[in-house]
Order: C-alpha cells, then sequence, then structure tokens
C-alpha cells in the first residue's frame, strides 16, 4: 500500500510541476517574442507518462526496510540517475529541447524539478505521519 500510495504521489507531483515549467517557459517565450508557442495534447499526455514512468523507480529504489547509510545513498544515487535519464531521453523524443543549450535548460528544470518532488513527498509523509500521530494519543488517551 504504502508503495501504491508514494507511486500515485510522485507521478502527480512530477507530472504537476513538470507541467507548470513547462508553462513558465511558454510565459518566458511570450515575454522575449511577444508570440506563445502552444503544447499539442499528446504532448500533454507524454507529460504525464513522464509521471508515471518515473514513479516506478521511485516506489521501487526508494521504499525499503533496508537502513544502512551507504545503501540507501546508492540507490537514491541511482534513481536520480535514472530519472535524468528518463527526462532527458523524452525531451529528445519529444522534441522539449533543441541542442546543447536546450540540453544544459532541460537538465536545470529536471533538477528543481527533482528537488520540488522530494520536498513535496517529504511534507505529504510528515502530514500524514502527524494525523497517524494524533489518532493514537486519541485512542491512547481514551484507554
Amino acid at each position: 500500500m504504502e508503495r501504491m500510495k508514494l507511486f500515485i504521489q510522485t507521478t502527480l507531483l512530477v507530472s504537476f510541476l513538470t507541467l507548470f515549467s513547462f508553462s513558465l517557459r511558454v510565459v518566458s517565450y511570450y515575454i522575449k517574442n511577444g508570440d506563445f508557442f502552444t503544447f499539442e495534447g499528446w504532448q500533454i499526455l507524454a507529460l504525464m507518462l513522464l509521471g508515471v514512468l518515473t514513479a516506478i523507480p521511485t516506489s521501487l529504489l526508494l521504499i525499503t526496510k533496508d537502513t544502512e547509510h551507504v545503501r540507501w545513498n546508492l540507490r537514491k544515487a541511482i534513481h536520480l540517475i535514472i530519472c535524468c535519464a528518463l527526462v532527458m531521453v523524452f525531451g529528445n523524443i519529444f522534441g522539449w529541447y533543441e541542442g546543447t543549450a536546450g540540453a544544459v535548460a532541460m537538465f536545470i528544470n529536471f533538477i528543481v524539478v527533482y528537488a520540488l518532488v522530494w520536498i513535496g513527498n517529504y511534507f505529504l509523509g510528515k502530514h500524514e505521519e502527524n494525523r497517524i500521530n494524533e489518532v493514537l494519543k486519541t485512542i491512547k488517551d481514551e484507554e
């Protein structure tokens, strides 16, 4: 259940944040050029598919009972590399960037989204943890 919850949470966070970052690119393009560029419907579906594909290694690599520090850091590093590769490959296939400068911008965008997803998952986990602690406290108070 925990894996499924993290999978859905990550899919939604990645999809939303990636779409939001692309929206910022549209606005900055408009400010520079005075004209909008638009996304095709299939590109929005590609963003959602990217969210699903990056959630797979998240739910497989980051839900573990293994508490050894070295293994956890290795899992995080592998996760970062897999997600970065997925984003860069998707970006190349779907024309989200062109050339080296575009790839660098896409990589920076990936790092920002990646960090925001970690922060979002942390706060969502903390919220659930606090909710569980409140329920346990009420149960304890009733005894």
